[in-house]
């Protein structure tokens, strides 16, 4: 038994990679000067009315508001409640700026009047200029009468920079070293002029004496520096072995949150990021950044003078100079260290040629590592191509994995003349343990398989395939929903 990827449900990654290329080649251009509008944005039962304003486009990830009004037509007075959500990276705001699932709120509308009802809601950063719903919901209830009423406002956000530039941390690590967010760390405070105080191993939460809080959440931490009674640092502890290598590195972006209108606003956040062999008295300093800015920063920390030594990693969060902790909560994200291949690594295996249906073909080239950094390239009939970079995976479902950081021994790649198979296998260390893998490529039925055999260790899922060479403009999707210049990678679930 195995695992493949196959479309719908299990389509080949390499076949949906060319139903994607196809979609390219036919891509459309060009954009209207007005967002799209939708009729579901207003609905009438009996004598109620509920109806969203228009909306112009949404091109920053700042605080948004849209506004519906109900209307009470009857001869009663009316009771409503209204939940106010939306889809994916478009969230509602609360009160205080911060970004939840949903937001309520409860109203009495008297005999033939209506009442506005306000919301606000952000687009995250990682959105795509594409179409998303804002969706509010009313019940009303006049005695033991309830009506349901939904209206649906559609929004289009439109972004300048849809692709992260080349130097950007990838927030997932893609094959490029091993990240420290899900790896054991221990949380330290200390109030300013004071000794350190540790808050656990893992510790997630907040600090009731100082309201220092630390929290895991997803793919960055949120974070603020104590504050009462005075101001102090946060910080991160991570004991390390450092690979044999000529240069290694530390990259990570951090931001500070967005504030709302009412409240003050921070003179920013320091970083330091702090190396040491020995006790905490012995660090070093490796980078340092204080900003106040609301997108995030990437930065890259020289770290090849700990080259095969046991250390400590520190991070530490600070209010600044002036130890002014207004409004200063904060994320950091990536925590990546990266490590430079030997230089006289040769490629694991030849490149093997697959012929494919309706006359394309696929070339698969292991690289040092195997697949993990080896390349796919697809080329049709008339002779246009594209090119995906390695392959990533997760592993038992927690571990988004790097390579030469976790790549114990040398992948193995052999191609099969006989079964016509490709298998590569790695041994990869996923939580201290080291764990052997194999992958097979192969054609059936003119797709291209990656499989993953039942027999390997680890709950294996999912996979992706790496960046291309080329990108969609546009592709459409569900009920009237279209995503210009996607970023997605492709992937297969391993289901």
């Amino acid at each position: 038994m195995s695992k493949r990827s196959q479309l719908s449900g299990g389509c080949v990654a390499v076949g949906l990679a060319l139903a994607l290329f196809f979609s390219w080649a036919a891509s459309l251009r060009g954009q209207s000067d007005q967002p799209l509008e939708f009729r579901n944005s207003s609905q009438t039962i009996g004598d109620f009315r509920l109806s969203a304003e228009p909306m112009d486009f949404v091109r920053d990830h700042d605080p948004h508001r849209i506004t519906y009004t109900f209307e009470n037509k009857s001869g009663a007075a009316a009771a409503i409640t209204a939940v106010f959500s939306s889809t994916d990276t478009v969230c509602p705001l609360n009160d205080s700026g911060q970004h939840i699932e949903r937001v309520s709120c409860e109203q009495s509308v008297a005999a033939g009047q209506s009442v506005s009802l306000p919301f606000q809601f952000a687009a995250l950063p990682g959105s795509f200029s594409a179409h998303y719903p804002l969706r509010l919901v009313v019940t009303v209830k006049q005695g033991e009468k309830s009506t349901r009423l939904e209206a649906i406002r559609v929004i289009e956000t439109r972004f300048e920079n849809q692709h992260p530039s080349g130097d950007e941390p990838a927030r997932t690590v893609l094959y490029k070293g091993l990240s420290l967010l899900e790896r054991p760390r221990r949380v330290w405070l200390n109030l300013a002029g004071e000794d350190l105080r540790c808050l656990g191993v893992n510790f997630s939460g907040a600090d009731e004496a100082t309201r220092a809080n630390c929290r895991a959440e997803g793919d960055h931490f949120s974070l603020h520096p104590p504050f009462v009674p005075k101001g102090g640092s946060l910080w991160l502890e991570y004991p390390l072995q450092m690979p044999d290598c000529e240069s290694i590195t530390f990259s990570y972006g951090c931001k500070i949150r967005q504030h709302n209108p009412n409240e003050r606003v921070s003179d920013g956040v320091t970083f330091r990021i702090w190396g040491s062999e020995g006790d905490f008295e012995g660090k070093k300093l490796l980078d340092e950044i204080h900003t106040d800015a609301k997108v995030w920063q990437n930065r890259v920390a020289d770290l090849s003078s700990f080259s095969s030594k046991a250390m400590t990693l520190w991070i530490e969060i600070n209010p600044g100079p002036k130890n002014n902790t207004t409004c200063d909560g904060c994320g950091i994200r990536g925590l990546t260290l990266s490590a430079l291949a030997p230089p006289d690594k040769e490629p694991a295996a030849d490149p093997v040629e697959f012929a494919l249906a309706d006359g394309f073909t696929a070339r698969v080239a292991p690289g040092e590592y195997g697949l993990f950094d080896g390349t796919i390239t697809l080329t049709a009939p008339d002779g246009r191509q594209v090119t995906y970079e390695g392959i990533s995976i997760f592993l038992d479902g927690i571990s988004p994995l790097g390579d030469r950081a976790l790549i114990e021994s040398n992948p193995q790649c052999r191609y099969d003349a006989d079964a016509k198979r490709l298998n590569c296998q790695a041994t990869l260390v996923i939580n201290d343990r080291p764990q052997t893998i194999t992958l097979s490529v192969y054609e059936l039925n003119g797709l291209l398989i990656v499989e993953v055999p039942e027999e390997n260790p680890a709950k294996i899922g999912p996979l992706s395939l790496g960046p291309g060479s080329e990108s969609i403009e546009r592709f459409y999707y569900g009920h009237g929903m279209v995503c210009q210049h996607p970023t997605a990678s492709l992937r297969i679930d391993g289901e």
